[in-house]
């Protein structure tokens, strides 16, 4: 792998991020993927303008410097060779402009020609210019919580090798330290329990009863914890939701093993599921680092 100085790799991790975004936004229904359109040009020339400052390209003089002008720029550079994907990058341009500046959407198909033209741009030109392949750059990378980092990068090689589900059970354990390291710095006004509490076979109906309302309660506080947790970390409602009810329930014994609970069918979950996961937990993990960093 080439040796790529770390804040370049930054960089580039953010540029798969946008990536998973916009793949993400473009499975939408209409007209919210349209919105990918917009968010796939963004990615382009986030990497054409890395692109240019790893070769230290001056830009023209007196001249704003679009996407495709970085293209021809780059490739001038790399003459005889170019990077590939031009026509792609030329059509996604003529459709972003077509949607910001003119209202024109573009149809389902075109967002999934556009998305497949994308990726192939990024996965041929990144080891082009940086020697990494795309899909080598590991958001996971950039996770400062150590535990939620290491499930991460798991979670990378069980994504690559079709597990979704072993992915997906990594993702929520992932998910799980970052909340942990983040009740560290700011305590819950409750700690939640692992196990229910229950009483003993000898109470009578009414202390059964007090148990069993009791527990509704702590179950009912956890799953609002849950949710403020969420939000806390930037994670949208909508996102919110859907990770919770594709996950399993993750709870830590005094040893620090994790225990799962599926409450949904994973037999159902998909490859879409699976990214979706790991994205939401690198969001999460870096909205954390932001609010606590010094």
């Amino acid at each position: 792998m080439a040796n790529i100085p770390d804040a370049t790799m930054e960089r580039l991790v953010f540029i798969r991020f946008a990536h998973e975004h916009a793949v993400e936004l473009s499975t939408a229904s209409e007209p919210g993927n349209s919105l990918a359109v917009v968010l796939f040009h963004d990615t382009a020339d986030l990497f054409v303008q890395l692109a240019a400052e790893h070769y230290n390209l001056a830009k023209p003089p007196g001249k704003k410097v679009f996407l495709m002008d970085y293209i021809g720029i780059i490739d001038q550079h790399l003459a005889p060779k170019a990077l590939s994907g031009r026509t792609g990058m030329d059509r996604l341009n003529t459709a972003r402009n077509g949607l910001k500046h003119n209202g024109v959407r573009p149809s389902p198909a075109d967002v999934e020609s556009l998305r497949a033209s994308l990726t192939v741009f990024l996965d041929d030109n990144v080891p082009l210019i940086f020697g990494i392949g795309f899909d080598e750059i590991s958001m996971a990378r950039v996770v400062t919580v150590e535990k939620a980092r290491n499930q991460l990068l798991e979670a990378e090689k069980l994504i690559a090798s079709g597990d979704h589900v072993s992915a997906i059970e990594a993702c929520s354990i992932a998910f799980r330290q970052v909340i942990g390291a983040y009740h560290r710095l700011n305590p819950p006004p409750f700690k939640k329990a692992a196990f229910r509490v229950r009483p003993g076979s000898s109470g009578d109906a009414r202390q059964h009863a007090l148990f069993e309302y009791v527990g509704q309660i702590a179950d009912a506080l956890n799953d609002l914890q849950g949710r403020v947790d969420l939000l806390t970390l930037e994670v949208d409602p909508a996102k919110a939701n859907r990770f919770r009810r594709i996950t399993p329930r993750v709870a830590f014994t005094g040893d620090g093993e994790s225990h799962l609970t599926w409450v949904s069918d994973y037999s159902k979950l998909t490859a879409d599921d699976a990214r979706f996961c790991y994205s939401t937990v690198i969001g999460a993990a870096l909205a954390f680092q932001r609010r606590f960093s010094q």
